[in-house]
């Protein structure tokens, strides 16, 4: 139910680096001796292939100085509106496309522990852990990728009738190794958002003062509707024990409506309604839907 199938493209990847440590000139051991699935080496080399940062095939050490970034980028189209048969239609078409990745790397430094150990027996240049595994020259307590289309796809159209549309739908992941526990958590997101508006022009009303006067207001009606679905959820995967553990998640549905009339230079009305839906991943907590609605006035005290 929760496959993750580049956490299991990490872990894929274990035996694979094992052996390439094992057999390197400088090795004096044999088989898996000092190389476990839970040797950090062996966990950040199988977790930067899966991700990308290093070629799987080559199965060599990773050096963090050749490591390069990812691009991030931001891509947006208006070129539409240079065919004449769009222009009769709309006032304005947008579409948006943008991508971001940040890689950190937490609490490097050098492995003291290594250091102290070859202090103390010089003729063991390969000191051990608890877990009889190598302990390595740089210590690392957690690498964490980030990555987001913000949107993935975006539209944003505009017509002649006074119509508006919005589309876009974005997808965020985050993954992140501990090597304190031995663990990969990963945390992913996808936003769906559709928006609809419709502005109605020379809207009248008649307001009766104190002293009895009519007094006649006109103005647009701008009229506005975006829902929103979002999904997203945690998982636990644990390296040693090889299951996967939801820890949260839910899915949330928003409405929002919005009506905006201007009765006068200063002063704008605006009706609103909300509603807020959530269904949870875990049985923590319960289902729940939120609404609230009213009327807000706001003055401008600006000239």
């Amino acid at each position: 139910e929760f496959s993750k199938k580049l956490s299991d493209s990490a872990l894929n990847h274990i035996p694979g680096y094992i052996q390439t440590f094992i057999d390197e000139p400088d090795s004096s051991r044999y088989g898996f001796d000092g190389y476990s699935v839970l040797q950090s080496e062996v966990l950040l080399n199988s977790f930067f292939s899966a991700y990308g940062y290093q070629d799987a095939q080559s199965m060599s050490r990773i050096d963090f100085k050749s490591i390069l970034p990812m691009p991030n980028w931001s891509i947006n189209y208006t070129g539409l509106m240079r065919i004449k048969s769009f222009r009769k239609v709309f006032t304005a078409f947008a579409m948006s496309h943008s991508y971001k990745n940040n890689l950190t790397v937490q609490n490097i430094q050098t492995n003291m522990l290594r250091a102290q150990n070859i202090q103390n027996d010089p003729g063991n240049p390969f000191p051990r852990n608890a877990n009889l595994d190598i302990l390595p020259e740089m210590q690392i307590g957690q690498v964490s990728i980030s990555e987001s289309f913000a949107p993935l796809i975006g539209i944003d159209v505009r017509t002649r009738k006074n119509t508006s549309f919005k589309f876009e739908v974005g997808k965020q992941r985050q993954i992140a190794l501990s090597l304190a526990n031995n663990q990969i958590t990963e945390s992913k997101a996808t936003d769906v958002t559709f928006g609809l508006g419709y502005i109605i022009r020379d809207v009248q009303f008649t307001i009766v003062d104190e002293s009895g006067q009519r007094n006649n207001i006109k103005s647009n009606l701008e009229l506005k509707l975006d829902v929103r679905i979002s999904d997203n959820q945690t998982v636990i995967r644990r390296i040693l024990e090889g299951f996967n553990q939801p820890t949260a998640g839910q899915r949330r549905t928003t409405i929002k409506l919005t009506a905006d009339y201007r009765l006068s230079r200063r002063l704008a009305a605006q009706f609103y309604y909300d509603q807020t839906i959530s269904t949870f991943k875990t049985s923590m907590a319960f289902p729940t839907n939120q609404w609230q609605s009213g009327i807000a006035l706001r003055l401008n005290l600006g000239n």
